[in-house]
């Protein structure tokens, strides 16, 4: 009696299983559920940069930053970031707890540096001040 209801139980999940299995592949097949039984085709890439409808690309592009030295580019000043972010950064709008460090990047050399040790939640206007001043000139 036992080994009856053994063989019952165990043809029962069996049968449920088996019947989950099919149903999965089914749906992966017509692509309900994910699974390498996929019968669409595979979707085309995208394109390398999005484009607007019936926007124009551009094929033949020059490139603008060829003939640049960064050699030749003036060496970045203490004294200089100083004079000028200083007054940007002292404007009252901005509020009391204002922080910035500049740091150049090829040396690592600390430019500007005003609270920089003090903890804060980098905000928008970091970038700002950073195309202020790097337009500035």
């Amino acid at each position: 009696m036992a080994g009856r209801r053994r063989r019952r139980v165990t043809s029962a999940v069996l049968a449920l299983l088996l019947a989950g299995a099919a149903g999965y592949a089914t749906a992966d097949v017509y692509d309900v559920a994910p699974g390498p039984l996929t019968a669409a085709p595979r979707p085309t890439p995208p394109p390398r940069f999005p484009t607007a409808p019936g926007a124009v690309v551009p094929t033949d592009v020059p490139d603008v930053l060829a003939s640049v030295d960064a050699r030749a580019a003036p060496v970045p000043s203490p004294p200089v970031m100083a004079s000028e972010l200083g007054p940007l950064l002292a404007v009252p709008a901005l509020g009391k707890q204002v922080s910035a460090s500049v740091v150049d990047a090829l040396t690592g050399q600390t430019l500007y540096s005003l609270a920089a040790g003090t903890p804060r939640e980098p905000a928008s206007v970091t970038k700002l001040l950073t195309g202020a001043a790097a337009l500035h000139r």
